[in-house]
């Protein structure tokens, strides 16, 4: 059902229910009075026929059915309409024929001529015809009775006698009715769109119509009840109304113009504003026709493609592309007008343009089609100079590349570099220790503490190189994978409980903490670095505690490591996280300062960062984010 019927639903099916309500109304007084549960002296003449009434029942429930569209309520539907058709014409071969035909029981052929029609209209509604036709049959049908209405209601018996037998106000009210709802089945066809639609015309034709019925109604019975009372004549009572008339369609031309004038106003508002747009555009725009014809173009367009306005319009758009890629352009407007929708081109292929001077040039556009009336497509075109992107892009790319074999031969120089260390420091202290064994007796007092001191220091660049490698493959062979950071952190707690249990320290989880996308073997050395610091920078005058938690933020998962340490003061907080930086001495806090390099690197892996908020002496919280990746 498209959503302008089911606007009209609740009319419709209120119209097919007050129909059926008629016709079963009088059935039920008629088989009352035959059955004499109704007294006679109670009793009065049937408003309408009773075979009037019969058809009432059958074309409302007809009509009520159409609101549905299953097979089987659409036979049913047929098999009432043609029941009130087959009914309606025994009527009027009984009016117009000596054939006696008992069914018949003294419907107004006027009536069972509206009911043929309506019929009909209704019986064919889905077939494939044209819907306007039978919309004029719904419309003859309100004619008719809207003639026996004014009869009935200016007492005009010619309106609705029509040298038959009368139609009823009833029979003539009921059809009326029904033949405006069953127009609404099809509420944009023939005289019923003029007055369903949602444009000006619409609403201007729904006023003056309304306005002018009215008052020519009220003008009408007042000239005629005057004119029964003998208060004016003939003469002047026809003056009168068409001075009424005159004065009535002046006010309505009035507010018309009015309401038109305003609603122009608006239109050429909207109509300059986009002007204005269109010529204030960053974008080169095009308009064209069907034909390929340029109709339109911006400043912008003019300064991309060396044309002026007048040298391009009238002109074909041709004339922007090279002859090489000309019948491909014109194939894509071809199938933009046979399925006009907005379409974006070369995003991801070459599309081609060409300047006045024979230059080409690559180009983005964005083709709009532009409805201007009935079936008649213009099409906007929105185009994009992308010479220097493309430039940017090559750019870009050469220097990607040329970074990634910066970076392999780093990490090659890395690799060998730390290998290559290791093994004359590894020889260094082999030779301390053979001297300290072979000279047992010479190796004593200052000479044995120099060695010592040697020695140490070698240690202490062993593990440097030792740290700057494992920094370098940090994130190497990466997977990504399903972590549940609650399980992680639990399992980094279970692993430090020597450290824990050395320092009597306490480390809390506060919630639970969430399930997540990420690196799992490097999400899990962040979150030990951060509790192993948290335990060794601790306080001399409190037990260290240490406390986990995590918050969902906009596209992030935000954690945090809090302490009740030392703390940061804060020129240290943005310096120790690179790379050797440390802010004690290594007999007071040992370590590399290599911990905290390692857990930002981690950290912008997950597409997040970290940093530090702390006050010395009362602690610090190290917060992190992590990217909430999609699986």
């Amino acid at each position: 059902m498209s959503p302008l019927k089911s606007k009209y639903t609740l009319f419709i099916a209120f119209s097919g229910i007050a129909v059926t309500l008629l016709g079963l109304v009088v059935i039920i007084y008629f088989i009352l009075a035959e059955c004499h549960i109704i007294k006679s002296e109670k009793a009065f003449p049937l408003p309408i026929a009773l075979d009037a009434a019969l058809c009432f029942v059958f074309i409302g429930t007809s009509l009520l059915l159409h609101l549905s569209n299953t097979k089987s309520t659409k036979l049913t539907s047929r098999i009432a309409t043609a029941i009130v058709i087959c009914i309606s014409i025994a009527v009027l071969i009984k009016w117009f024929t000596e054939i006696h035909i008992p069914l018949v029981m003294g419907m107004s052929p006027i009536t069972a001529a509206t009911f043929i029609i309506s019929g009909i209209g209704l019986l064919f509604i889905h077939d494939g015809i044209k819907p306007i036709y039978m919309q004029c049959t719904f419309h003859a049908v309100t004619l008719i009775t809207s003639v026996a209405l004014i009869g009935h209601l200016l007492h005009v018996p010619e309106f609705y006698h029509m040298s038959f037998t009368p139609m009823s106000v009833y029979s003539a009210v009921a059809l009326f009715l029904f033949s405006i709802a069953s127009s609404l089945l099809n509420p944009t066809k023939g005289l019923t769109g003029i007055f369903t639609g949602d444009r000006i015309g619409n609403l201007m034709a729904r006023r003056l119509f309304i306005s002018m019925l009215i008052a020519v109604s009220v003008v009408c019975y007042l000239r005629l009840h005057f004119y029964r009372k003998g208060i004016i004549g003939v003469e002047l009572g026809l003056a009168l109304l068409l001075l009424t008339f005159c004065l009535t369609s002046l006010v309505l031309i009035t507010i018309v113009a009015r309401t038109l004038n305003k609603a122009n106003a608006k239109a050429n508002r909207a109509t300059n504003n986009f002007r204005y747009i269109v010529q204030a555009s960053p974008y080169a725009i095009l308009m064209t026709d069907k034909n390929g014809l340029i109709q339109e173009v911006n400043h912008e367009a003019e300064k991309v493609f060396g044309y002026t306005k007048h040298e391009l319009l009238g002109k074909s758009v041709g004339i922007l592309v090279p002859g090489i890629s000309r019948d491909a352009w014109m194939e894509r407007r071809t199938a933009l007008f046979a399925d006009p929708q907005t379409r974006q081109v070369g995003f991801h292929d070459e599309i081609i343009s060409v300047k006045k001077d024979g230059t080409e040039f690559p180009i983005e556009i964005t083709l709009t089609p532009l409805n201007l009336s009935r079936d008649t497509y213009s099409i906007l075109s929105f185009i994009k100079d992308i010479t220097q992107r493309r430039a940017n892009e090559e750019l870009i790319k050469t220097q990607l590349t040329e970074l990634q074999h910066k970076n392999e031969e780093l990490e090659q120089f890395n690799y060998i570099s730390s290998h290559d260390l290791q093994e004359p420091l590894r020889t260094v202290s082999n030779y301390i220790m053979l001297l300290e064994e072979d000279y047992p007796y010479v190796i004593r007092g200052e000479i044995k503490e120099h060695l010592q001191s040697i020695n140490n220091a070698v240690n202490r660049m062993r593990t440097l190189v030792r740290s700057l490698l494992d920094f370098g493959k940090l994130g190497q062979n990466r997977k990504m994978s399903a972590v549940d950071t609650h399980e992680v952190t639990n399992h980094v707690v279970e692993d430090l409980q020597g450290l824990i249990k050395e320092n009597n320290a306490t480390v809390l989880i506060e919630g639970t903490l969430p399930k997540l996308y990420a690196y799992a073997l490097e999400l899990r050395q962040l979150l030990q670095n951060l509790v192993n610091n948290a335990i060794k920078f601790k306080s001399k005058e409190r037990p260290p505690v240490v406390s986990i938690s995590a918050t969902s933020i906009e596209g992030y998962y935000q954690f945090k490591v809090a302490d009740n340490g030392i703390g940061i003061a804060p020129e240290h907080r943005e310096k120790i996280f690179n790379i050797f930086q440390k802010l004690h001495a290594e007999e007071k806090f040992a370590g590399h300062g290599i911990g905290l390099a390692n857990c930002k690197k981690i950290a912008e892996m997950h597409g997040g960062r970290i940093w530090v908020e702390s006050e010395p002496g009362k602690g610090s919280i190290f917060i992190f984010t992590i990217l909430k990746f999609k699986a």
